[in-house]
């Protein structure tokens, strides 16, 4: 009887220490602006696949001609990255994942705005869950971890827009 105790204790301290909580990482956005173009605006819309969450978009604001600019996300927030009630999330989130589309507006020359879609950018899925406020009510939501993103925007290309995705360590 002692040792069936102590097989369920060791094996209680085993299953809560070793089980992976999915949190929320955070991710890095690099924009390379590499035209002579000053842009206005730099949108990012962030839409799920294989699960019903509301799309993620943040907006980067203005980039200068031949510039480099970094932004780091570590909040856990709606209507950044999408996000779904925790109880709605798919148990296999083996097929879910994130799109990606990029609008880039440049200042001076409004007709030009280029929009560039990724498809399935995260390459091994990662659940991240964590608290977060809508309408003053504390929500448990659950997602997929965004990777870190880097947009290349190019002066002489087909496409304008180009960009680079690694997994969050």
């Amino acid at each position: 009887m002692i040792k069936k105790i102590a097989y369920y204790f060791a094996l209680a301290i085993f299953l809560t220490c070793c089980s992976v909580q999915s949190v929320f990482a955070g991710f890095e956005i690099t924009i390379v602006n590499d035209s002579y173009l000053t842009y206005a605006s730099i949108d990012l819309v962030l839409t799920p696949v294989g699960f019903d969450a509301m799309y993620g978009r943040i907006s980067l604001g203005e980039i200068t001609a031949n510039s480099i600019k970094k932004f780091i996300y570590n909040e856990f927030e709606y209507c950044k990255v999408p996000l779904i009630e925790e109880s709605l999330m798919p148990k296999q989130t083996g097929d879910c994942n994130l799109n990606l589309a990029v609008t880039i507006s440049p200042k001076e020359i409004s007709e030009l705005i280029v929009e560039r879609k990724f498809k399935s950018i995260v390459k091994q899925p990662q659940t991240i869950s964590g608290e977060v406020s809508i309408k003053k009510v504390k929500t448990r939501m659950k997602g997929i971890q965004p990777p870190n993103i880097t947009i290349i925007i190019k002066e002489n290309s087909e496409d304008g827009i180009t960009a680079e995705f690694t997994e969050v360590k």
